[in-house]
Parts: C-alpha cells; structure tokens; sequence
C-alpha cells in the first residue's frame, strides 16, 4: 500500500489541498467503495476541519465527481472499475458529463 503524503502541519496552497483531498478520497475508495468517501472521512485523514473539505466540495455530488475525474485522469482502473460496475443513475450521468468536458 501507497504512504500518503499527508501535510497537515503546514498551510497548503488551494491547488495542492485539493490534490491532498483528491488523493485521500481516491486511497479511502481503493480500500471501500468510491461511493462511501464522505467529507469527514477525508478530514479524518489528512486532519483537517470537516468544513476545509466541504469548502472544496459543497455537496457529496460534487465530491463524488471530484473522485471520478481524478480516477480518470490518473487511470485508476481499480476506481474506473467501480464506476462502470456500480450503474449508479447519479454516476452514470456524472460520466457522460465528465467525458463530454
């Protein structure tokens, strides 16, 4: 298993917290189900406040795209595989959005 590379101590620029956030999302869906990453969970991991995370993702909907466009970019077969195997009405429109973009 990957080390996460969790830097909690030191304040992160917005761009390399919502990589943070992304990465520990996608490590907690490799272990579970891409479906049960929630915002407390992340938190839980990196050690930041429950609103850090929201405030990067407003809604579960949006964390949950969050997740599957980061697997898609890094081709993260394991969480692309979940994506396609759940045929989650939500997701499923959630894919065909993302592919269009």
């Amino acid at each position: 298993m990957t080390k996460l590379a969790i830097s909690s101590a030191k304040r992160l620029s917005p761009e390399k917290r919502l990589k943070q956030l992304l990465e520990v999302a996608t490590h907690i869906a490799k272990r579970s189900h891409y479906l049960t990453v929630t915002h407390a969970s992340i938190a839980n991991v990196v050690q930041c406040s429950v609103p850090t995370v929201f405030s990067y993702f407003k809604t579960k909907e949006q964390l949950t795209e969050g997740i599957c466009k980061f697997a898609l970019e890094h081709n993260n077969e394991s969480i692309i595989a979940q994506i396609v195997v759940s045929n989650h009405p939500d997701v499923s429109h959630l894919m065909c959005t993302i592919t269009e973009k």
